[in-house]
């Protein structure tokens, strides 16, 4: 893809549509994809960053998070869940567009610094990040509240700092004056985000068990909670922590975060179900699913909602990061186009089982799987998430990248057939118009985008990885 060009065209970025793959061919669907998400990510930073200026003082330096329709804050805390996923898309944007990553970069790192102050907090094992902090009227820190599970404490907390220590040695080696106060920063950043890796490592990792990590804090049980949840595992964190990984990894040169992605990669993807292919969530060290234990955990770990009819119910985007997305981005990175083919085949033999994918091109939500039942699954009615769209795309997009051509694999889409380039132009089109319009984000089908606002987790973070996996795709010979 010729960047450079396409990144002219931002200031009147185009209306996705699936008709574009017939007027100019899948290359065509890329470009605009690639200039329309860039824009609208931009343009949800520039809002993050205005913000930051008007309200900072009542968050310390920090941007309000959680905002209604007005953009007016509706709460005195925030977590850093939202700071991380922010400044996570803005670090991947700078990466992609240094024009734009120029003007925002003394921002982000400012914006850096008052989450270190207010977030990190430093322990026996070494430095945590809070979960959340509540604000006094004056700015100061009213409470810091720990959040002990495993993706809250790691990847929505240094995700945004690892990818910001890259920007900043991009800074560095590209700027004249502050050059060097850029690579100090990013150096101090790196070290930062590796160490918390490490405490996260020490208090997360299943030592007897390589790949596998706990829910909880050393794995024990919160006062109030069944202790059968000792020891849990629960692979909706381990999916969300493939991207934490992969942010350290890429500032890790002794390859010991990409030697732990692949472990938790593999012990994932032993986790498949094995009559309906999806990824089972809960991974009991006493054996196998207990309804009655989620069922008594308190409504803090927020676990209940997994137990449909006292079965276990599993979300189809964590299948999608864990199974193939994430393999994917590994194999593409090599060039492994026998795995990717494989992972391809794979994916439409699930869905086609699956009937995961719906006919306005998004995947399904959620399953519930029933081991005694035929079939052992039954898909629930709730709409569709744009996470779980973006996901599919960026597996879709690594199959790009290295020459797979998606015209020649077809997907049961409703009721009928359409080939992957299609799912992918048709996905494009609906996510556009519905759920992402450059300042708010709907995380569900069907939400009005002009009425939300911004809300608690709004997922921006993989709007970023979309735009990136779509800047790795080749310009056409």
């Amino acid at each position: 893809m010729k960047i450079p060009s396409l990144l002219q065209r931002i200031a009147n970025p185009p209306t996705l549509m699936e008709s574009t793959l017939e007027q100019r061919g899948i290359q065509g669907v890329l470009e605009d994809a690639f200039v329309k998400m860039t824009a609208k990510v931009q343009t949800y930073i520039d809002k993050s960053i205005e913000l930051r200026n008007i309200y900072g003082a009542k968050f310390d330096g920090l941007a309000p998070t959680q905002l209604d329709a007005s953009f007016q804050p509706t709460t005195n805390r925030t977590a850093a869940i939202d700071q991380q996923r922010q400044l996570y898309a803005a670090a991947h944007l700078a990466l992609v567009n240094p024009t734009w990553g120029g003007k925002v970069i003394d921002s982000l790192t400012s914006w850096q610094d008052a989450f270190v102050k207010n977030f990190i907090k430093q322990t026996n094992d070494g430095p945590v990040v809070m979960g959340v902090v509540e604000f006094a009227p004056d700015g100061s820190i009213a409470k810091q509240i720990p959040d002990l599970q495993a993706n809250m404490r790691f990847t929505y907390a240094i995700e945004g700092s690892a990818t910001l220590a890259r920007t900043l040695v991009h800074a560095g080696e590209t700027s004249l004056g502050e050059g060097s106060d850029y690579l100090q920063k990013a150096q101090e950043t790196s070290e930062l985000v590796l160490s918390i890796g490490e405490t996260f490592q020490k208090q997360f990792g299943d030592p007897s068990a390589p790949g596998r990590y706990f829910l909880l804090e050393r794995g024990q049980v919160p006062q109030g909670n069944p202790p059968e949840i000792e020891g849990l595992s629960h692979n909706n964190s381990q999916s969300y922590l493939i991207k934490g990984m992969e942010a350290l990894a890429a500032l890790d040169n002794m390859g010991t975060w990409s030697h732990r992605l692949e472990q938790l990669l593999r012990y994932i993807r032993a986790q498949r179900d094995t009559r309906s292919g999806l990824l089972h969530e809960f991974d009991f060290k006493g054996g196998s699913w207990n309804p009655s234990a989620i069922q008594r955990t308190t409504d803090e770990l927020n676990l209940k909602w997994q137990n449909q009819n006292n079965h276990e119910t599993v979300i189809l985007g964590h299948t999608v990061a864990g199974v193939w997305e994430a393999p994917a981005d590994l194999a593409a990175r090599v060039g492994d186009t026998q795995e990717l083919e494989a992972l391809v085949l794979d994916f439409v033999k699930s869905m086609n089982t699956l009937g995961g994918i719906h006919e306005n091109g998004l995947p399904g939500n959620a399953f519930e799987l029933i081991p005694t039942g035929n079939p052992p699954f039954e898909q629930k009615p709730w709409p569709e998430a744009g996470w779980q769209a973006e996901l599919v795309w960026q597996f879709l997009l690594r199959l790009i990248e290295r020459g797979i051509d998606l015209a020649r694999y077809k997907v049961q889409a409703g009721q009928t057939m359409i080939a992957l380039d299609r799912l992918l132009a048709r996905g494009f089109e609906v996510h556009d118009a519905t759920m992402f319009d450059g300042i708010s984000y709907a995380t569900e089908n069907g939400q009005n985008v002009k009425q939300i606002g911004r809300q608690f987790a709004a997922p921006i973070n993989h709007a970023a990885e979309t735009v990136e996996a779509l800047g790795r795709t080749p310009a056409p010979m």
